[in-house]
C-alpha cells in the first residue's frame, strides 16, 4: 500500500510539471518510467496512473473553469450536443487518465517483459 502511495504521489508530480511545461503527451514519458521503475503488474501499473492524472487532470480543469466563471465550458459543451461542464471535465480526467495509466502499463509490462527473457 505504501509502494501504491508512492508512486500515485510520484506520477501526480511528474504529470503535473511535464504537462505543465511540454506538450499534452509529455506524461507519457515519466509514467513509462515510473511504471518500470515501481515493482507493480500491469493492471496495478494502469490503475496508480489512472488515478493520479484523473485526479489532477480533473483539478486542474475544475480550477480552470472557476476562473473564467464557467463560460468556456459552456460553450465547449453546446459544440458537443450540449453537455454541461461538469460532465466535460470529467471526460478530461478520463481521457488523461487513460494516457497515463496505459503508459504506466506500458511501463510495468516492459519491465516484467526485459526480466522473463533473463
Amino acid at each position: 500500500m505504501k509502494t501504491f502511495i508512492v508512486g500515485l504521489l510520484t506520477l501526480i508530480l511528474c504529470t503535473w510539471l511535464t504537462a505543465k511545461f511540454f506538450t499534452w503527451y509529455a506524461p507519457v514519458f515519466p509514467a513509462i518510467l515510473i511504471g518500470y521503475i515501481m515493482n507493480w503488474r500491469a493492471g496495478k501499473a494502469f490503475l496508480s496512473g489512472f488515478l493520479a492524472a484523473f485526479l489532477l487532470y480533473v483539478v486542474i480543469a475544475f480550477l480552470i473553469d472557476r476562473s473564467n466563471e464557467h463560460i468556456l465550458s459552456e460553450r465547449i459543451g453546446q459544440l458537443f450536443s450540449g453537455i454541461g461542464g461538469t460532465v466535460l471535465i470529467l471526460l478530461t480526467g478520463i481521457m488523461g487518465g487513460i494516457l497515463v495509466g496505459a503508459s504506466a502499463a506500458v511501463g510495468a509490462s516492459l519491465k516484467h517483459f526485459i526480466h522473463s527473457k533473463r
